[in-house]
């Protein structure tokens, strides 16, 4: 077998002539692997290191969260469990955006266990996902879907700018619901007094649009070191695990395995292709990509 640096678990350099987003390579080395098509057809594809800022993986990281958002969601209502959705935010006047980065961790965390708590004490079923976002003036802003029931809470109208299907944005009278238990326990928490507080009548509806804020601009958004963008509750439903035969590409050993049980390996990309290309020019393997399913 023949001594080549390619043998690594990816590639080691980036090439920063290009858009950060249109490039097909992790930044920070994700392993690749491969998985058996049919017969000896195998097709390689690199893993996702799971990190936001990676031109590559951070797509694909929201899409991952985007379904268990939707899927719980709908999950939740099969079980017969009603869903609300929450949006909470910073407060107002003089509060930086660094102290507000700095404390809004602990100011939701406050807030969550106190609805738990509640929860708990009612006997109710308690579960949530959260994402946040930054708004126009930076500070962070919060989309919660949550099994959390306010029994006090009665209908009221509020005036804002709403979306419309079509995308066009209208000033009108939106129904929401007012509590003064929910009220009281996000001013204690340390959060802004502004909230809004819906019951979710189409799970799948109301799903996709606290999804999509994975895939606005916020994508591109800078947080602090650990700063997490996605949460849930324990409980949030995670959906069924798909079992696969796949296999690392780490070591030697691994690529040595793959060239001798594969006939044809197709490749995800083309800066997989080229890569696999040269690692298997000196085995009887025909080496292909996907996209112009080269042979």
């Amino acid at each position: 077998m023949p001594a080549l640096d390619l043998v690594s678990t990816s590639q080691t350099k980036f090439d920063f002539g290009l858009s950060p987003r249109n490039s097909k390579k992790c930044i920070n080395h994700a392993p690749y692997f491969a998985y058996n098509t049919e017969g000896k057809h195998y097709a390689v594809t690199q893993g996702n290191c799971h990190d936001w800022a990676c031109p590559r993986c951070g797509v694909g990281r929201a899409k991952a969260e985007y379904w268990r958002i939707v899927n719980g969601a709908l999950s939740l209502v099969e079980q017969g469990h009603a869903l609300y959705f929450l949006t909470i935010t910073t407060r107002g006047g003089n509060l930086s955006v660094k102290e507000a980065e700095t404390g809004y961790a602990e100011w939701t965390n406050r807030l969550l266990t106190n609805l738990r708590t509640k929860s708990t004490r009612n006997a109710d079923y308690w579960c949530y996902s959260q994402v946040t976002e930054r708004q126009k003036r930076r500070h962070p802003h919060s989309h919660i879907l949550t099994t959390f029931n306010a029994y006090d809470a009665v209908e009221g109208i509020k005036p804002g700018y709403t979306t419309g299907k079509d995308g066009i944005k209208r000033y009108g009278d939106t129904k929401v619901l007012r509590s003064e238990i929910l009220q009281s326990a996000i001013i204690s928490s340390g959060l802004g007094e502004q909230y809004d507080f819906t019951e979710v009548r189409k799970p799948e509806a109301v799903s996709r649009y606290i999804g999509k804020y994975l895939f606005k601009s916020s994508l591109l958004t800078q947080w602090p070191a650990g700063w997490r963008r996605v949460r849930y509750s324990q409980n949030w439903p995670k959906g069924p695990m798909e079992k696969s035969d796949a296999f690392v590409l780490i070591g030697r050993e691994d690529w040595y395995n793959l060239a001798t049980c594969a006939e044809t390996i197709t490749c995800a990309d083309h800066a997989t292709y080229e890569m696999v290309d040269g690692i298997m020019s000196s085995y009887p393997v025909k080496v292909r990509e996907k996209r112009t399913a080269r042979k």
